[in-house]
């Protein structure tokens, strides 16, 4: 009884009951409890007891061990939260369905904590419907197979909430005999939405890219890696799996731009910001304009990368051609046909002219047209006119078509070099 007693004490009060017989199972059996050391703290012990009975059947006393598991209950508790933060939990399976959940998993799946796993058909109802089919045949050919699989599929919390779950199995055998299967459940909902978002953003600015013929791209200076958009791919014409290079570039470069090319180079290895356009000629025989800027990130471990993007220009470079051969034509036609443009814009009240109109008017190519220059050239005659005109102009009046007479310095009556005195020169103007 005095052994009993002494053994009772050892037990932790939340583990021991009225009685200490009772502490002696009718059958064979294990219990975790905490006992308390000779220093007054607890530890996590396993005692595994077996009973030991008269030839009567009559309890005598339990016969057993009791081993030291307080490391492996620690290694429980910092697993569990561990896998909290996380959102995640691990079980237990083999051919009669779960042996066994992790707290945490309870959590994932908005079960109560304090249940017990869940039976396969039980698993199978918190499954979304539209997912029960591959998630049944995944069970099926893992129990068959012996093979653990990955996948990842949507639940049904019991409050309605639908969550995305990645289930990974792998089997648990001990030598060639299968024990059963353990894993992981871990909720990635938040992860796949955040996924989603960057996928939908990446396809934005690759359609972006796409419609302003812009490309991005990273060169590590020190290695000679680059990082390219798909765009910068197409600008240059090379295939998407290429390992560009430094020399692959320069090789595109026309060699009229070559020297500025390379002094833009020297400029990013010195860490400066690069800003240059230059021709690319293709293999056929095609050039195209490109417009490069960058700058220099300089990395503790990766050295300096140049970050920067590149727009193929050429279509503004073709039109900016056309256009100066453009005006090039018109002036040609109306100094051949003595004919000079006047304009006003309407916000500004700024007046522009032709050179021809320039040299109409007696005044030098470039100078710039005010109301005050064109009346001083205007017949006095015809001031009044001139002037009322210049107003409807102004005020975005009707369209007008007129004669005036003009004087070049101290001529009078005379429209332009060349032209017969008795010619007045004529302004139209169309809004």
């Amino acid at each position: 009884m005095a052994t009993r007693t002494a053994a009772s004490r050892m037990i932790t009060p939340s583990c021991a009951g009225p009685g200490h017989t009772a502490c002696i199972p009718a059958v064979a059996g294990e219990v975790s409890l905490r006992i308390r050391n000779a220093e007054g703290g607890y530890r996590w012990c396993l005692s595994q007891v077996e009973p030991l009975r008269a030839f009567d059947g009559t309890l005598l006393y339990g016969i057993g061990v009791t081993l030291d598991i307080q490391d492996r209950k620690q290694a429980e508790f910092y697993l569990a939260e561990g896998q909290r933060p996380a959102h995640m939990g691990s079980w237990a399976f083999d051919a009669a369905g779960f042996d066994y959940w992790f707290p945490e998993l309870f959590r994932i799946q908005g079960l109560d904590r304090s249940g017990k796993a869940p039976t396969v058909q039980e698993y199978m109802n918190l499954v979304h419907p539209e997912d029960r089919g591959f998630v049944g045949q995944a069970i099926q050919k893992m129990l068959t197979d012996h093979r653990g699989f990955d996948l990842t599929k949507r639940i049904v919390r019991p409050d309605g909430t639908i969550r995305r779950i990645r289930w990974v199995r792998v089997p648990a055998t001990r030598g060639e005999t299968l024990l059963g299967f353990v894993g992981t459940g871990m909720d990635v909902t938040e992860l796949e939405q955040l996924t989603k978002e960057l996928q939908r953003r990446e396809a934005y600015l690759a359609k972006a890219q796409t419609l302003s013929h812009t490309g991005t791209f990273g060169w590590n200076v020190s290695t000679d890696e680059h990082f390219w958009s798909e765009e910068t791919f197409r600008i240059f014409e090379f295939p998407p799996s290429s390992k560009v290079s430094l020399q692959m570039i320069l090789e595109r470069i026309h060699l009229e731009d070559m020297p500025s090319v390379k002094m833009a180079i020297a400029a990013a290895t010195r860490g400066e910001r690069i800003d240059l356009e230059c021709r690319l000629l293709i293999s056929d025989g095609r050039i195209k304009y490109l417009h490069v800027v960058g700058e220099v990130e300089r990395r503790e471990t990766a050295g300096s990368e140049v970050i920067g993007a590149v727009m193929d220009v050429t279509a503004r470079k073709l039109a900016e051609v056309e256009l100066r051969r453009s005006k090039a034509h018109l002036a040609d036609a109306q100094r051949l046909s003595r004919t000079g443009s006047v304009g006003m814009e309407g916000s500004t009240k700024r007046i522009f002219w032709s050179e021809e109109a320039a040299r109409i008017y007696g005044y030098p190519p470039g100078t710039e047209p005010t109301p005050d220059l064109i009346l001083q050239r205007v017949h006095p005659d015809d001031v009044d006119l001139l002037k009322n005109v210049l107003e409807r102009a102004a005020q975005g009046g009707s369209d007008f078509d007129f004669l005036h007479n003009w004087r070049n310095g101290n001529r009078q009556g005379a429209c332009c070099p060349r032209r017969p005195p008795t010619v007045k020169p004529r302004i139209s103007c169309v809004r």
